[in-house]
């Protein structure tokens, strides 16, 4: 059974290395490899990920399995969703479990930990931008009770925005 705990500056080297896969996972049909690679090295490096994990309002939890992560989320607090109006509501910036784990219901939990997350620091709701094209991780928001509020251009690049979803869940 995967252990689901909070990310430790330790983990910066697999949260990374899984980071990278399971975002193309999801989105290799995207945006041409050369401007994914680019995102990835941008924002999945080890140095941008120990700047995340340092800040204190984001939560980064991790799905560990036999010494390896499996799945990761990240949350911050407090940010308004471009969509809505209203304070004290939670992005949920990142929510990935690869691809061989599928099925078994862990981006369920791990979903769900974030929920628990956001009602114990006082948040209104969780949102997050969703890929137009991701049918699979709408689907699994839409089953969980998100609701699509609005649209927004997700920038990988200065060349290339890709459609996405605002999605939001009350709680």
């Amino acid at each position: 059974m995967p252990i689901l705990r909070k990310a430790v500056p330790s983990d910066l080297e697999k949260l990374a290395v899984i980071a990278r896969k399971t975002f193309m996972e999801a989105h290799s049909e995207s945006a041409p490899h050369t401007i994914l690679n680019a995102y990835l090295d941008e924002k999945y490096t080890i140095e941008a990920l120990a700047a995340d994990l340092d800040d204190p309002a984001n939560y980064y939890a991790v799905l560990e399995e036999e010494g390896g992560l499996i799945g990761f989320s990240k949350v911050t607090y407090n940010l308004t969703c471009p969509a809505l109006d209203g304070k004290n509501n939670t992005k949920l910036d990142r929510l990935y479990i690869l691809q061989s784990h599928y099925g078994l219901g862990l981006g369920y939990q791990l979903l769900q930990f974030n929920i628990e997350l956001a009602k114990e620091n006082n948040q209104a709701g969780l949102w997050l931008f969703t890929w137009t094209e991701n049918h699979k991780a709408i689907d699994f928001y839409e089953k969980t009770g998100f609701e699509i509020v609005g649209s927004y251009m997700f920038k990988l690049s200065e060349e290339r925005s890709n459609p996405n979803h605002i999605m939001y869940l009350a709680i």
